[in-house]
């Protein structure tokens, strides 16, 4: 019996088997399908399922949140800085109108109180004509009973003096120039309220505003002898005319200072804000701008 040395022997000198036929190609295909499935099978999502990523993953998202968080609030903080630094460049005036940063409900709130400040000043006016016409029937009673007194007196009679003519004249020309006054103050509050429908901007002429006065009357004035009886409407007035000068015709009421309406008779005027001036003698009127105005 052979020993196992000598078997190994024969063995090693046995000449070799031939292969089986198409092994190698098995082979081959056998291997190549084997990767090809393991370089499939690794994705994304089998890595996000491996636990040894997770917690780096996890990190990840963390900080890219962060850094996310951050940017917005830098991104704020330099929008709020320009804007403090824009505002310390060009303060706002101080009771300056910021008419571009109103709302619109503000602008109309702050309308409705420059409407209600200037109702306020048109109802004192009204109150201040109504005033001066109560005085009228005093005035023409008292006018009355000078004219009985003067036509009683003889021309003999020693108290038809020429001081009672004179005080009987100046009385006259007193009860005219207060009744002149009266229709200035009736012209320059119909000339308001017609300007608060129309931009602030007061009539262009007597006729525009017939319907904020009473009657045509109102322009005339009683020391004005060619028509003081002569009108009766506002055809007759468009054919007449009236006794007023209008030196300022649609003149805005921003320019509260400027003569509208002046009285050639009597030398009253009345400004654009409804007010009327008994002007003395030595007071004149002086033209600036082209806006008439009563020299200082």
């Amino acid at each position: 019996m052979k020993s196992e040395h000598e078997l190994e022997e024969l063995l090693r000198k046995a000449p070799e088997p031939p292969a089986p036929l198409g092994l190698e190609q098995r082979l081959i295909k056998q291997v190549g399908g084997t990767r090809r499935k393991q370089t499939q099978s690794w994705n994304w999502f089998s890595l996000l399922q491996e636990p040894s990523w997770a917690p780096a993953l996890a990190l990840l998202v963390v900080m890219a949140g962060l850094i996310t968080v951050v940017a917005v609030q830098r991104s704020s903080l330099n929008e709020l800085k320009q804007k403090q630094e824009a505002l310390a460049a060009d303060p706002p005036v101080q009771g300056a109108p910021l008419q571009a940063q109103e709302q619109p409900l503000d602008r109309e709130y702050r309308l409705l109180q420059k409407q209600s400040v200037e109702l306020q000043a048109l109802r004192a006016e009204m109150g201040e004509i109504d005033g001066l016409l109560g005085e009228q029937p005093q005035l023409a009673t008292e006018n009355a009973a000078l004219r009985a007194e003067l036509s009683s007196l003889s021309p003999n009679n020693p108290e038809a003096s020429p001081e009672f003519q004179a005080a009987l004249a100046e009385a006259r020309e007193k009860a005219g120039r207060i009744k002149c006054v009266n229709n200035l103050k009736n012209v320059g509050l119909g000339a308001r309220i017609w300007a608060t429908d129309n931009g602030d901007h007061l009539p262009k002429d007597f006729a525009t505003m017939k319907n904020e006065l009473s009657t045509p009357k109102i322009l005339i004035c009683p020391k004005d002898p060619a028509r003081v009886e002569g009108i009766k409407d506002w055809e007759q007035f468009a054919t007449i005319g009236g006794s007023y000068e209008m030196l300022s015709p649609g003149i805005s009421e921003q320019f509260p200072s400027v003569v509208y309406v002046r009285c050639p008779f009597h030398n009253n005027v009345a400004r654009a804000d409804g007010s009327v001036m008994q002007l003395r003698p030595e007071q004149q009127l002086v033209q600036r701008n082209g806006l008439w105005e009563v020299a200082e």
